[in-house]
């Protein structure tokens, strides 16, 4: 048993420390963390204490999440954009399950190739528990040849037709 709901071996219980944590990602100095943890909860941890906080759970959080699985549905969306990153023009690849909208795989490329499809999907692929049935993109061919590469004949490519038509990509496009 802990005390006050703390980890094994903590003294602090998780919920103050994911707000230390929290207000990191937020962008607050560890000092700034230190008054708003003083203020909420009526104890001043130092800032190394705050600083060993994310390091730690950092850590666990990555350790835990290296080996998760996302649980999709049968339908997966796949889009690219054109971004301009320092002047240069780039191509910002993503698949999404439709079902949950859970961002399964992200790519960045200077072109829109197979190779860069192949590696959206490998990507994809590696980050659910179970490949889809079917992928919906545009009609790029880099998304033909990719999906075959990948999944086989086990994943149906369906092509929208158009922003406007009943078969669309626009849960992708947005």
């Amino acid at each position: 048993f802990t005390e006050g709901g703390a980890l094994p071996r903590r003294r602090i219980p998780p919920n103050i420390v994911g707000d230390a944590i929290v207000g990191f990602y937020d962008g607050l100095s560890y000092r700034d963390i230190q008054r708003q943890i003083e203020t909420r909860y009526g104890f001043k941890p130092s800032t190394a204490t705050l600083y060993e906080w994310v390091r730690d759970y950092v850590k666990r959080g990555r350790q835990f999440l290296s080996n998760f699985k996302a649980i999709t549905g049968d339908l997966w969306v796949a889009d690219e954009l054109m971004v301009r990153i320092d002047g240069h023009k780039m191509w910002l690849w993503n698949v999404m399950d439709a079902k949950s909208r859970y961002l399964l795989a992200t790519h960045l490329s200077k072109n829109r190739t197979k190779r860069d499809a192949i590696t959206l999907f490998r990507k994809a692929k590696a980050s659910a528990a179970k490949p889809p049935k079917r992928i919906r993109s545009d009609r790029l061919s880099a998304y033909i040849d990719g999906i075959e590469q990948v999944f086989g004949g086990d994943t149906k490519h369906v092509q929208t037709t158009g922003i406007r038509s009943t078969l669309h990509n626009n849960l992708s496009e947005r």
